[in-house]
């Protein structure tokens, strides 16, 4: 803004009105190439489209996602004729954006393509989709994560959900799961449900985990609104079995690519509302109020239990290390076999879940469905002695309280 200010001075003045082609010509060029510098040492604006049935509390159909981190060039929003977004890992930093808008209660997603070396090794590479309020509330501050931990090559990608409520870092609420297909190779849809009652993740549409609300527990819960992030760091030291395998730069750089990213609920800005807009309230009519949607379908449960019976290998509520008496009161009161329980092997990382290696086999002993469920609106592949169990494709998951 101040070069373009300075230009129109220039142009309009006396010396400049009087000077030749040639001098016009050189007055330009550095014009030029003061701005081209200047948009060098601040990346553009990213501009994603936003769908939201609450735009009454909110003046703008846009959401924009702005740079946080990263050097020049590590954040290409130009991918794809702009539908999506690169964020890139190298040597010397990561990258990350994050939404202008902050969203109360509602539903986040994204599609997102995780990165891989030459060699198929991602150890040591965390990329995140994730919201959070640190920002607006240091103190205490609300987290809902979505986390991809990269591994060594031949082993299934990790996700780790987590979540955190009104400052409650020092109590970390890790579930980590094997995902059961290859999210290297194309984009496959990664989603949070935030409502009054509970929060729910979701991978393709499959419900892997459900957090309900319990505040006559204590149960911490997040009741502050949240900005969209999405992020790729170096998560040596913790993220892959316990931080035994770091990044390895020379098979970079390491690209998290981003698409369709969405966000969807009550539009609130803290630093702008003190007070709670109409929106906030949970009678407020909206999709994320409904009842419906306080509860999951009986295809849902299912679906839920046979993600949860087959791929998650670590929980919180078993960790019998780190909660060697009782567990935090929304996991069960009885912890049952004891041989069943996972535990973390050593303490749990200070910042970001538990320090242990991913077990060759599942430790869980639950009930399997003999087959996936088959959730409205999606195909199924079951391939019999292959590790890809499902290919589902991509709809709103909210679109499957619908069906009972």
């Amino acid at each position: 803004m101040g070069i373009t200010i300075e230009f129109s001075r220039l142009i309009y003045s006396p010396a400049y009105r009087s000077c030749n082609v040639v001098c016009h010509v050189l007055v330009l060029q550095m014009a030029i190439s003061a701005t081209a510098a200047l948009q060098r040492a601040h990346p553009p604006v990213v501009d994603v489209s936003v769908f939201s049935h609450v735009l009454e509390v909110n003046s703008s159909k846009k959401a924009q996602f702005v740079p946080m981190f990263g050097e020049p060039g590590d954040i290409d929003s130009s991918v794809n004729d702009g539908s999506e977004i690169r964020l890139r890992l190298e040597g010397h930093s990561g990258s990350g954006i994050k939404s202008q808008n902050s969203v109360f209660r509602g539903f986040f997603s994204a599609g997102i393509k995780l990165p891989c070396g030459f060699g198929g090794n991602s150890a040591g590479i965390v990329s995140a989709f994730y919201a959070s309020n640190g920002g607006s509330y240091p103190s205490n501050h609300d987290e809902i994560d979505l986390e991809f931990l990269g591994v060594r090559p031949g082993h299934p990608y990790v996700i780790q959900t987590n979540i955190y409520a009104d400052g409650s870092t020092g109590t970390g609420r890790e579930e980590r799961f094997n995902l059961w297909f290859d999210p290297t190779v194309g984009f496959h849809n990664y989603s949070i449900l935030w409502t009054y009652h509970h929060i729910v993740f979701f991978v393709d549409d499959i419900p892997i985990r459900r957090y309900v609300s319990r505040p006559e527990l204590g149960v911490p819960y997040p009741t502050k609104p949240m900005n969209a992030f999405a992020t790729i760091w170096d998560g040596s030291t913790w993220a892959t079995e316990g931080g035994q395998y770091h990044v390895n730069y020379t098979q970079g750089p390491f690209d998290a690519t981003f698409t369709n990213l969405k966000l969807e609920g009550c539009v609130w800005d803290p630093r702008l509302q003190i007070a709670a807009p109409e929106c906030a309230l949970h009678t407020y009519k909206a999709w994320f109020n409904d009842n419906a949607m306080q509860e999951m379908s009986a295809k849902q449960m299912i679906a839920l239990e046979w993600a949860r019976s087959n791929f998650m290998w670590y929980s919180y509520c078993d960790d019998l290390e780190r909660w060697p008496v009782q567990p935090p009161p929304e996991c069960p009161k009885k912890l049952g076999n004891l041989n069943n329980l996972v535990t973390s092997g050593t303490p749990p990382s200070p910042r970001k879940g538990p320090w242990r290696k991913t077990p060759k086999s599942k430790p869980f002993a639950r009930h399997q469905p003999p087959t996936l469920p088959r959730v409205p609106g999606q195909k199924h592949k079951r391939k019999i002695g292959s590790r890809t169990k499902l290919d589902a494709f991509h709809q709103l998951p909210f679109s499957l309280w619908k069906t009972k």
